[in-house]
């Protein structure tokens, strides 16, 4: 199980977007990565969120090696330190998040890994009338197939919303789609395979609910030792 917290992040209204970058990628990431179970660190820009209420800047993502160890990573020394440097940048009472657990990756046949990119993810309500049972089994064995057939799409990834501080929206799942550029994230409707995948999506997913937060990637941060 991999759990994942996605800080969903607010520049100060005296920091210029400028120096938000500069200073999460150079000095607040070395202190996230000391926090004792961080294993990964992901950072991103926010280009577009139709979550109701919510325009951010910014998205970390915090990987953890396990779920308890979200739940206390903050409370200790190193994560206190962290807390503290993200002060200089972030408008922390404006900060909001989600928990995530991955499921499953799906990469087309023979494909590798896309280097940092456009992603978006896509949290989703299940139709009241399939079962979570039925909605990931067909999410993950048959609508993931669907996925991986749409123009433009270089991963997919299934993940559950464990919880989620997103006031009023409380969504069931996330899925997260690497694209090859903003353009084929913005010209999907267009794509081939895209038809098809939304059929499928209807099968289990309240679209009337659903909503869409892309990114642009930009670094990848590891503790020391696993650099």
């Amino acid at each position: 199980m991999n759990t994942r917290n996605l800080a969903i992040l607010h520049r100060r209204p005296d920091v210029s977007p400028e120096e938000f970058q500069r200073y999460w990628l150079e000095t607040h990431s070395g202190f996230v990565v000391k926090v004792p179970s961080v294993y990964r660190f992901g950072t991103n820009l926010v280009l577009e969120s139709t979550v109701p209420g919510l325009q951010p800047d910014a998205m970390g993502e915090l990987w953890w090696r396990t779920p308890e160890d979200s739940e206390i990573g903050f409370r200790i020394p190193e994560g206190q330190r962290a807390l503290e440097s993200g002060h200089n940048i972030i408008d922390q009472p404006r900060n909001t998040g989600v928990v995530l657990e991955r499921l499953d990756e799906f990469l087309p046949d023979g494909a590798a890994d896309p280097p940092p990119t456009v992603r978006s993810f896509h949290f989703l309500h299940r139709r009241r009338d399939v079962s979570a049972e039925e909605f990931e089994r067909y999410w993950r064995e048959e609508h993931a197939a669907h996925a991986l057939e749409l123009g433009g799409l270089l991963k997919f990834a299934t993940n559950r919303v464990r919880s989620t501080r997103l006031e009023g929206f409380l969504p069931d799942y996330a899925g997260e789609v690497w694209w090859e550029s903003l353009e084929a994230c913005n010209d999907r409707a267009s794509a081939p395979g895209y038809e098809a995948l939304v059929a499928s999506g209807e099968t289990i997913i309240d679209k009337s609910r659903s909503a869409m937060i892309t990114v642009q990637e930009l670094q990848t941060f590891y503790p020391a030792e696993q650099a």
